[in-house]
């Protein structure tokens, strides 16, 4: 590819662009001469890498290059301070030159926490000139891309620091463009804009090994981690990226560890008295003896001694003993003692290789190319000839951006036109879109597949593996899933590059994740079985666990009558089987025998609903109905389900009248099944209470809650019902049955971005502030009032409780949440304190956020609140417990009012 020339801009470089710091500043800036060594300039700017001689980037940010120098103590030290805060930097200012300064990092801080960078006194030309190669090689490229798409005005993402000398001068000569300084992983994982193109000035693991948001723990990356961590930030770019957006990499070519040698003439006595002097401070492949300019020399040695490795003037006085290196005689220099640094870098790698393989995934190849400028060869041209052999200086590499094989528009209307789908997205659980779901899923299928499924009837299990094993009962989508079966491993693996170390959550998503999976080795049918296995393929998971009633089949019962009776089993067979793997999956556990007769009944009502010309889901719901004694019975087998009851179905009614040596024999004298018989019986008690109570005045409001009950859609109810005590699960689904004025209940963000680890902890909260609800206000005409405020502000709070409802603007849902008010209370006043007297600016990102969170929750209880007490009733007697958060509520705000005024015009 010829790439066209670009414009010199020589006035920049001619201007002081590392910015020095004069000795007369010193005292103001509070920078300790003691810290600066001799031969080193200071200087607020630096260049982005310098080979240090202990490994990696002199200038690197990072001390996981060079953890063996660091005791356990300093590095407790470095990793307890938060550098984005001036003062903790000011307090250990000392401290940390003491540490950068034993394992060679070019940084140092004064005592008002400022960060400066010395710069070596003869690498500044060098640096300047590498600096201007690598600029004018990125001017090319960006010229070329704007010819090549006929556009004058690009985005164009720089992967750099916001003061990076680089940044500056591309800023210089090319005024037209936009450009988007990405100075993290972490700002490129949250940037949302697209580019044109983006330039990368370094290579690629040593922009990961210098990222703290990446470089959190004590250890190493290893290589496994690195690689992951790379695709991760090329799948970040490649998002970003407009269709033929294309990346050019540039940066030093790694020394090749090799045996060859080559004969190097040296021009000067100088030039091969610093070589000689070179093997003298690092263990080279040979030791060298030089008597003549003439010398064989191994590669891997003067590729090295080419990179400019940075070494302490006071290690090279310590070596040469106080005699001047100039003076110093060619014999003097042979005789020096050997220090034997290593040499060895083992972030080293064959960038030739390592960059297609990691870019392929995402990229086309344009370009890979050394790059070794005029400016160059005449340097080494005048220092030294080779034969036989031409050093590494600079690779190149250009990529375009490879066309997506799927969309996730497509995917999504092929979904919703397939008549499969078991749940909206936007009602969708967390826990759900996760490819630890994905691949539990996976293996429940693969186990019934090999017929390691224990515990369970071989009737069942026969029956369910027909599709799997005899082709003619098979779905066609089925090829699909087995293929994905097959593929668990590279799921698995896979899951690494979307999520390296947990970057993004304990979750790893999949649907953000959907459209790239071809570049992986996934199909299209592939990616619509993956698609079906996160929403469920149909509703008959929700429908056995409680949340719809059988009505909520009718779509796939509708689609299996447009088939010939043969493929139309085959259809629910495979829905059958999906949704059995599906329910395994979201239990993290196998379905008892109760649970998956359940499941083969729904089968069963599908078949007769599909092949009788007569049955319709009304008449056949009207029958169940009526076979189990009533509607008050189909709800309290609903709950039971929702409550993951199974074993007891067909018998609750019944264990009110067991005695306790009976209860104790139908739990196997297990306590665990012992008190689910007393919850259940306690389930029973409270719903005939409330009958009693609140319905029977009226006898048109008992069938009308039922019924209402029954044709409600619940969501988020399995996780958090089956840890609950059933009293406190009939008061939630009570009250938000009576308040709901649409369909759906969704339950979902109580349990919202909670650990797998910690539900349990969080449905304990959940259970003590219920038990705080007052039955007394429970009745249907204060259910009513709370139920037109919600609708009328969409959003109000059971009284004296932190649960939220909320009337959700894009599903018309009635969502409930629980905000644990004392905690928010107490980590605002927290922060509040923290801020007071700072201004905004020396506020950090994360703080902010937080307490825009937390203000958000007390502000909407605020309001709740003083809505109530507008409208107060005078039998309503408000509790003491949200009278008292009131009042620390309206304190807060009163205080972050008065305390950001304050601060508000300061910079």
């Amino acid at each position: 590819m010829a790439l066209p020339d670009s414009l010199p801009t020589e006035a920049f470089w001619r201007e002081d662009p590392f910015s020095f710091i004069k000795p007369e500043e010193f005292e103001a800036l509070g920078i300790d001469p003691a810290d600066i060594p001799p031969g080193t300039f200071p200087a607020r700017k630096h260049p982005p890498h310098l080979p240090s001689r202990f490994g990696g980037n002199a200038y690197g940010f990072g001390f996981f290059e060079v953890y063996d120098r660091m005791s356990r103590e300093e590095m407790d030290l470095i990793h307890s301070i938060r550098f984005e805060k001036p003062e903790e930097i000011r307090e250990n200012s000392k401290k940390i030159n003491r540490i950068y300064k034993n394992i060679g990092l070019l940084i140092r801080f004064s005592s008002q926490g400022m960060p400066y960078y010395l710069i070596p006194t003869h690498l500044v030309s060098s640096s300047l000139a590498t600096l201007r190669n690598k600029a004018e090689e990125i001017s090319r490229v960006i010229l070329f891309h704007r010819r090549k798409y006929l556009k004058e005005s690009h985005n164009i993402g720089l992967l750099a620091q916001g003061d990076d000398l680089l940044a500056n001068d591309l800023s210089v000569r090319f005024k037209e463009h936009q450009f988007v300084i990405i100075d993290s992983i972490e700002k490129l994982r949250l940037m949302s804009e697209t580019l044109d193109l983006v330039i990368i000035p370094r290579d690629i693991y040593e922009i990961i090994r210098m990222d703290k948001s990446v470089t959190q723990s004590n250890e190493m990356l290893s290589k496994k981690q690195m690689e992951n961590h790379a695709i991760y930030m090329l799948g970040k770019i490649y998002a970003l990226l407009k269709p033929d957006g294309e990346i050019f990499l540039i940066a030093h070519r790694h020394a090749s560890r090799t045996n060859q040698s080559a004969r190097i003439s040296f021009k000067t006595v100088q030039e091969l008295k610093s070589f000689i002097l070179f093997s003298h401070i690092f263990k080279t492949r040979k030791k060298y003896q030089a008597k003549e300019k003439s010398l064989q020399v191994n590669i891997f040695d003067f590729q090295k001694y080419l990179s400019g490795l940075y070494v302490e003037q006071e290690v090279m006085d310590t070596l040469m003993r106080d005699r001047d290196f100039a003076s110093a005689s060619l014999e003097e220099i042979n005789r020096l003692s050997y220090l034997n640094f290593p040499l060895d870098d083992e972030l080293a790698y064959d960038q030739g290789k390592e960059w297609p393989r990691l870019f392929s995934v995402y990229f086309n190849e344009i370009l890979l190319e050394p790059l070794i400028p005029d400016s160059v060869k005449t340097e080494w041209k005048r220092r030294f000839s080779i034969k036989g052999f031409s050093p590494d200086y600079m690779l190149m590499y250009l990529v375009q951006k490879k066309p997506l094989e799927a969309t996730m528009s497509q995917l999504r209307k092929d979904i919703e036109e397939s008549r499969l789908s078991g749940c909206a997205l936007p009602l969708l659980a967390d826990y759900k879109n996760s490819f630890d779901y994905l691949t539990r899923t996976l293996k429940v299928l693969k186990r019934i597949k090999s017929r390691r499924f224990k515990g369970i009837p071989e009737v069942f299990m026969a029956r369910l593996r027909q599709p799997l094993e005899n082709k003619k009962r098979r779905y066609l989508a089925l090829n699909d899933v087995l293929r994905l079966m097959a593929k668990i491993n590279r799921l698995e693996r896979i899951e690494a590059y979307f999520n390296p170390d947990g970057i993004e959550g304990p979750e790893t998503k999949v649907l953000e994740n959907l459209e790239i999976l071809p570049f992986f080795g996934f199909s299209y049918g592939e990616l619509k079985e993956i698609f079906l296995i996160i929403v469920g393929h149909t509703a008959m998971g929700r429908v056995l666990s409680g949340k719809l009633n059988e009505k909520a089949l009718k779509p796939i019962s509708d689609l299996a009558r447009t088939y010939g009776q043969s493929q139309a089993l085959n259809l629910l067979r495979y829905c059958r089987l999906m949704s059995m793997a599906e329910t395994a999956g979201s239990k993290r556990s196998d379905l008892d025998q109760e649970q998956l007769a359940e499941l083969f009944d729904l089968y069963e009502f599908m078949v007769r609903v599909v092949t009788s010309g007569e049955m319709d889901w009304d008449r056949l719901l009207d029958e169940r109905i009526s076979s189990i004694g009533g509607i008050h019975n189909k709800i309290i087998r609903k709950i039971l389900k929702m409550m993951n009851h199974f074993q007891f179905l067909h018998n609750w009614s019944e264990l009110r009248e067991k005695g306790e040596m009976e209860k104790e024999s139908l739990a196997d004298y297990d306590e665990q099944k012992l008190a689910r018989i007393e919850n259940i019986i306690k389930l029973v008690t409270v719903i005939e209470d409330f009958e009693n109570r609140f319905l029977k005045g009226d006898p048109l409001r008992l069938p009308i809650f039922y019924r209402k009950f029954l044709n409600m859609e619940f969501h988020g109810t399995g996780h958090l019902f089956e840890r609950m005590d059933s009293k406190i699960a009939f008061i939630l689904l009570w009250i938000t049955v009576n308040v709901c004025r649409g369909e759906v209940i969704n339950f979902n963000p109580i349990l919202a971005d909670v650990a797998s680890s910690h539900i349990d902890g969080r449905v304990r909260k959940v259970e003590e502030e219920a038990s705080v609800i007052n039955s007394i206000y429970l009745d249907l005409a204060t259910l009513g009032q709370l139920g037109e405020q919600l609708y009328k502000t969409g959003t109000s709070f059971i009284l004296g409780t932190g649960f939220q409802l909320k009337v959700n603007e894009r599903t018309q849902a009635l969502d409930i949440t629980y905000i644990d008010l004392d905690e928010n209370i107490k980590r605002l006043e927290s922060l509040n304190k923290k801020f007071t007297g700072h201004k905004i600016s020396e506020i950090p990102k994360e703080d902010l956020t937080a307490l825009n969170i937390l203000f958000a929750n007390l502000e909407s209880f605020y309001q709740s609140h003083s809505r109530l007490l507008s409208h107060n009733e005078p039998q309503f007697k408000i509790p003491a417990r949200q009278q008292g958060w009131f009042c620390n509520v309206q304190s807060l705000r009163e205080d972050l009012r008065s305390n950001f005024i304050r601060v508000i015009f300061h910079p």
